[in-house]
Order: structure tokens, then C-alpha cells, then sequence
């Protein structure tokens, strides 16, 4: 990971959506996927050791 890249964290239910926003950001230049989640839970409990600078997160996390 380049020192640079700006470190984004992934939170997507659906298996193929997050599969494929990891291999954009993979193939992104100046992006770092540092975690990619299917539940806000599981990301909650990893986000502070990933220290993202975005968080990604579905927009149904936001309706509940």
C-alpha cells in the first residue's frame, strides 16, 4: 500500500457488490482497500485497528 493512498473501509451486504468495490479500489490508483465487511457490526468491531480514512457503508445501514 502506497503511503499516500487514501485507506478505504468497505461495509456491503451483498457478496458480489463488495467483491467487486474491492477490485476497483484494488485496481484504483491513490485508493487502499483496508477492510471489506458484510455487516456494520463486523466492521465496528475492526475499524479503529484499520484506521480508515472513508468508510464506504450501504446506504440500507442508514435506514435501520
Amino acid at each position: 500500500m502506497n503511503a499516500q493512498a487514501i485507506k478505504v473501509a468497505l461495509v456491503e451486504d451483498s457478496p458480489d457488490e463488495r467483491e467487486a468495490l474491492f477490485f476497483l479500489l484494488r485496481g484504483s490508483p491513490g485508493f487502499a482497500c483496508v477492510g471489506a465487511f458484510s455487516t456494520g457490526e463486523a466492521a465496528l468491531d475492526r475499524l479503529s485497528a484499520l484506521a480508515p480514512d472513508v468508510v464506504s457503508a450501504t446506504e440500507s445501514y442508514y435506514r435501520k
